[in-house]
């Protein structure tokens, strides 16, 4: 059998900036393409692949190396232990792009890690249920970053991302980039249907951060309605802006 390869857009070490474990420190893998057209998208040169793998030997400076795109996942998980043994990590942190689209290579690293001590960490838009299944086991931990309907050209339908949900089988949080557009109309949907399949879920509402022009953070008082909105469906409802651009690491 041959050995899983993916297109891989940078591999680097930072604090985990989102979500329930900012703060933590991490090895990003930081896989390309996406199928999803979020407006306030962060990441546009993850959606296609890119012919080199770009490595950030340093966390801070220009120490990098270039590999030849599709890197073999083995040869990605020896960068990522060179990565830990030099100062510990909590886990390594598949995103993208939209990770769930590579799920040979996920498994293949997850695998790798676990056999290390390393826990994986997967953030993903839950969008693509049947790769949830098959990578959902070997994850620690899984950041379900639901789209909002005002948020994105091709919504997200809520029984596929539910279907994910369902399968993962370690600590879970979902994830909530609000705008200003966002209403407590369809927060408020969210929360209902959210409830249904699941009353327990932990909410993080993720202020977006300005970096797309055209795309504002919703004001406070808006802020307040769609963390109530939340609070009135589940005990634990958190707000949380992406605090790795607020120190400016990567």
């Amino acid at each position: 059998m041959s050995e899983a390869v993916a297109p891989v857009v940078e591999v680097f070490s930072s604090f985990q900036g989102e979500g329930l474990l900012v703060g933590v420190r991490q090895v990003f893998v930081r896989l390309a393409g996406c199928p999803l057209s979020c407006a306030y998208c962060d990441t546009a040169a993850a959606r296609q692949a890119t012919a080199v793998c770009r490595v950030w030997h340093e966390p801070v400076g220009g120490v990098s190396e270039d590999l030849p795109n599709p890197v073999a996942a083995s040869r990605v998980a020896a960068i990522v232990s060179g990565m830990v043994a030099a100062a510990p990590h909590h886990s390594v942190s598949f995103t993208g792009g939209e990770p769930l689209l590579h799920p040979d290579f996920v498994v293949a690293m997850a695998q790798r890690m676990a056999a290390g001590g390393l826990q994986s960490y997967l953030d993903t838009a839950c969008c693509l249920p049947d790769a949830m299944a098959r990578v959902a086991p070997l994850m620690d931990w899984v950041a379900a970053d639901y789209k909002l309907p005002s948020t994105i050209a091709q919504p997200v339908p809520f029984e596929d991302f539910a279907v994910c949900w369902s399968q993962i089988a370690g600590e879970r949080f979902v994830k909530l980039v609000v705008t200003g557009e966002v209403s407590r109309s369809e927060i408020l949907e969210f929360c209902r249907q959210m409830q249904a399949t699941d009353p327990k879920a932990r909410i993080v509402l993720q202020p977006v951060t300005p970096v797309v022009p055209g795309v504002e953070p919703p004001r406070p008082d808006l802020l307040y309605v769609l963390a109530a909105t939340c609070a009135e469906y589940f005990a634990d409802v958190r707000v949380i802006p992406q605090c790795h651009r607020l120190v400016g690491v990567r």
